[in-house]
């Protein structure tokens, strides 16, 4: 049987188009008990951290700053929890602010957060994985 470039490329590019198809992960906001004190844990910080962010605290609510944070979380392909919470700075001076991350290294349970005083509106979304 001769191949011919007429037989090969329809299915060539069915098969390109079938990896072109983009995917759609599915997101939950993970539970966590109150208070609301919760940053990462050592499983995702720092070695499964893509990006951080901050914003002054009268920028967002906690509700918006959760939602930012989780929108660039969903930009990133490898992209697989966020959290956002307000804290003081590190810095100088020393006010509170916004702050937030976005990870790598699969879903997530409140287990790989945790309690830390003087965080505030701790918010965390997953990926679930079927």
């Amino acid at each position: 049987m001769k191949l011919s470039l007429s037989t090969i490329l329809p299915g060539a590019l069915f098969a390109m188009e079938a990896l072109a198809e983009p995917t759609t992960d599915k997101y939950i906001r993970v539970l966590l008990e109150e208070p609301q004190k919760w940053v990462a844990g050592s499983r995702l910080f720092p070695g499964n951290v893509i990006a951080g962010y901050n914003a002054g605290l009268g920028d967002y609510n906690a509700e918006s700053w959760s939602n930012y944070v989780f929108e660039k979380c969903k930009s990133f392909d490898q992209c697989t929890s966020s959290l956002a919470f307000s804290a003081i700075n590190s810095g100088t001076p020393k006010t509170e602010a916004l702050f937030g991350y976005v990870f790598r290294g699969g879903p997530t349970t409140q287990k790989d957060y945790k309690r830390v005083e003087g965080v505030k509106n701790s918010v965390a979304y997953s990926i679930v994985k079927d």
